[in-house]
């Protein structure tokens, strides 16, 4: 008997990890084989129900098959065992045969006695480790998605505010640009952050408190187990204790079916966020990006942006043209021309981008005549071939008599071309979120950041909570499992120890009448001699 039990606890054993193993193998949902092509009609509710999706997926099922049979088992078969034990059916199966069978049957008891202990201080660690994990990481996800992806959006939202505000002016003027796509996104991610705390975050810490005391008083039942082994009690009290073990058993076995679907959900949704930054199809590149492209429009954002540049660069270019001629004589038609005009500037309408401001500015200088006049704060050197807009403003010095401010001159441009420059670094914040793939990814990073092979470019602060509620989903998945298995164990051990042990009873106490019996046959010979 003893290896027969042990030959199926291997097959048993083996086959549990074949398929977990195959569990952990599933790469996502899979919706690519239903759906035809992106779009953001696609129905998840119909990939998820689609006969030909699921009969491909028939070997991601195994886990949650074989703990499906388990529940079954439990919930049928274990009843017909507590029937057999109360009209003795089964004394033949338990109960030792004779006086050599009774050491042997104490000796394979004590087996399963310590086994069983053993699996559920396992079971315990599993259970109390994965559940905290599990919690723990879901709710660092909700932490992370309204304090870093939501944040990211209302951050940029208020620096593009900033870069385009004008402050040269006073008051300063606020752009006339609409950045209501930015309120569509947080409003839209932030009300469901908050609708996923409020009504579903709770059902983590239901399932923390549950799981934790579940877990704490079956082990500690298993624990009694050694008290009855002690003691040897026999009679009715093992069978009652062991229907205490058939409701764990039962609970367990429940618990099992829905962790170990868990499991493939975990899996499915990871793999998922791995395609998106592979950019292969899935459930994010066939549905949430063409949604996204949907929801989310910055393209009237940013052409008002490039439209503001535009007018920021011909500013600025006006700004120059007030201060500058392309004639290198001084005084000309405007005493205020101090400057010669980069690039032979004589049109503002030449200047569209900040390329275009900084080619020029940089090209201006003062006059000839003007330059050792006007750069006077020279450091270093006796005279100065060239006066840029930049040297000027920081050496050069206003006069009164004649009246030429060229320090003021300079610094009223590069003003101007800061503006210009503000409304271009703004635009270059708006890019990117004209492409969705950027937007997903953005989502995706508080859940799953992409890992690289090589350990240098792993970062501390690397996100990796998906991969973290995975691990959690196993082990609550396979602590349920074992958890049940061991139940199911400690049954077996209460019904059959209480056969062996009320035979180890009956025969201490032949013993003890036989070597009672011997005594007084010794007193009798001794006396009649």
């Amino acid at each position: 008997m003893g290896k027969a039990v042990l030959l199926v606890g291997a097959l048993l054993s083996f086959v549990l990890c074949m398929t977990a193993v195959t569990v952990t193998a599933q790469r996502s949902l899979e919706c690519q084989m239903v759906w035809t092509g992106p779009s953001a009609s696609n129905d998840l509710v119909d990939c998820l129900g689609n006969n030909k999706r699921i009969g491909a997926e028939w070997r991601y099922y195994l886990y949650p098959g074989f703990a499906a049979l388990i529940f079954i088992f439990t919930l049928f078969g274990l009843p017909i065992v507590f029937c057999c034990r109360c009209c003795s059916c089964c004394q033949r199966c338990v109960r030792p045969k004779g006086i050599t069978d009774r050491g042997v049957a104490q000796c394979w008891l004590w087996m399963w006695i310590v086994i069983a202990v053993l699996v559920a201080c396992a079971v315990c660690v599993l259970l109390v480790y994965g559940v905290i994990l599990l919690t723990q990481s879901a709710d660092k996800i909700l932490h992370d998605a309204r304090h870093v992806t939501v944040a990211y959006f209302v951050d940029t939202r208020s620096n593009i505010t900033t870069l385009l505000t004008d402050y040269s002016k006073n008051p300063p003027v606020l752009p006339d640009v609409d950045l209501s796509a930015f309120d569509v996104v947080t409003d839209k991610i932030g009300s469901n952050i908050d609708t996923i705390r409020s009504d579903y975050f709770k059902y983590f810490r239901l399932a923390e408190i549950v799981v934790c005391c579940v877990g704490g008083v079956g082990v500690a039942l298993m624990l009694c187990m050694l008290i009855f082994a002690c003691c040897r009690c026999t009679g009715c009290c093992p069978v009652a204790w062991s229907a205490l073990y058939f409701i764990f058993a039962i609970i367990f076995a429940l618990l099992s079916v829905v962790f170990t679907v868990s499991i493939y959900a975990m899996y499915a949704g990871c793999g998922e966020v791995t395609l998106q930054y592979k950019r292969e199809p899935g459930v994010f590149q066939w549905y949430l990006v063409p949604w996204c492209d949907d929801e989310f429009d910055f393209r009237g954002l940013r052409t008002q942006v490039s439209d503001l540049e535009t007018t920021a660069a011909k500013s600025a270019c006006e700004e120059l043209l007030k201060y500058c001629d392309t004639t290198d004589v001084y005084p000309g038609t405007d005493k205020n021309h101090v400057f010669m005009c980069g690039k032979g500037l004589t049109n503002a309408e030449t200047c569209k981008t900040l390329d275009d401001v900084v080619e020029v500015i940089q090209a201006t200088y003062a006059k000839t005549i003007l330059t050792n006049t006007l750069c006077k704060n020279q450091t270093g050197m006796k005279y100065l071939e060239k006066c840029t807009v930049a040297e000027c403003a920081e050496r050069c010095v206003d006069y009164t008599h004649p009246d030429i401010a060229a320090k003021k001159y300079a610094n009223d441009i590069i003003v101007a071309a800061g503006y210009a420059a503000n409304v271009s670094t703004a635009l270059s914040y708006v890019h990117p979120l004209l492409e969705c793939n950027f937007i997903i990814d953005k989502v995706a990073n508080t859940i799953e950041m992409p890992k690289f092979g090589s350990s240098f470019t792993t970062d501390k602060d690397d996100v990796h909570y998906c991969s973290a509620v995975r691990s959690a989903s196993v082990m609550l998945g396979t602590g349920f499992f074992v958890g049940a298995l061991m139940f199911i164990l400690g049954i077996y051990i209460m019904h059959r120890g209480s056969w062996v042990w009320g035979e180890m009873h009956e025969a201490e106490e032949e013993g003890a009448g036989e070597n009672a019996v011997s005594d007084d046959v010794r007193k009798h010979h001794s006396s009649s001699s």
